[in-house]
């Protein structure tokens, strides 16, 4: 399947079929985290695979107590070595962990769907209980959880931006841009931003 299909059948699913997710599919999706970009390649990410349900009780209970957690048939609980990368980057340390686990959460997210497993992201406020009950070390951060399993229903695409909203060029609510061809080459052909800008200008005109 192309990337960008991937991309846009992955769904955030709470309601999960009775069937198991293979030992196998589960070592996959670790294997597409572990090639996530970090900061210095600290590969700060650390996850625990979670079957039982008292575990999955608890994690339902530390995530806003959303109790369909525990329909999934496996959690993988996010965790980030942030004392490790604090130690390296004083000051930026606790962000660069943070970005580092999102970046692996969204390949374990794109490759499930790649499979046709079904996911969803769920974050984790206020972990402290939860890190004493499953052990975790002080210097180790809870960083969310993934529900997975296999979807009961298909759920219907969800509204998105215009990719015209969300961009500027050059500076922050830039929508012209006037490169000159050094940028781009003689014989290359016009810049995305060169055939986009009208558009966008197009869109602004008619608000």
């Amino acid at each position: 399947m192309a990337f960008l299909d991937i991309a846009k059948k992955r769904r955030s699913i709470r309601e999960f079929r009775a069937k198991n997710v293979s030992e196998q599919d589960i070592y996959d999706l670790i294997d597409a985290a572990r090639w996530a970009p970090s900061a210095n390649n600290l590969q700060p990410w650390r996850f625990i695979i979670i079957r039982e349900s008292s575990t999955k009780n608890k994690i339902a209970k530390a995530s806003y107590k959303q109790t369909w957690v525990e329909g999934a048939p496996v959690v993988i609980l996010v965790c980030s070595l942030t004392g490790a990368v604090e130690a390296r980057f004083p000051t930026t340390g606790a962000s660069l962990a943070k970005q580092a686990v999102a970046s692996a959460v969204e390949n374990i997210l794109l490759a499930a769907a790649d499979k046709g497993l079904a996911t969803c992201w769920i974050a984790i406020p206020k972990p402290g209980k939860l890190s004493s009950d499953l052990d975790v070390p002080d210097n180790v951060e809870i960083q969310g959880a993934i529900a997975i399993g296999y979807a009961r229903k298909k759920v219907k695409a969800p509204s998105r931006l215009d990719a015209g909203d969300l961009v500027s060029f050059e500076a922050w609510g830039a929508v012209g841009a006037d490169y000159n061809t050094s940028l781009r080459g003689e014989q290359a052909k016009p810049l995305l931003e060169k055939r986009a800008i009208k558009k966008i200008r197009d869109r602004i005109k008619k608000k």
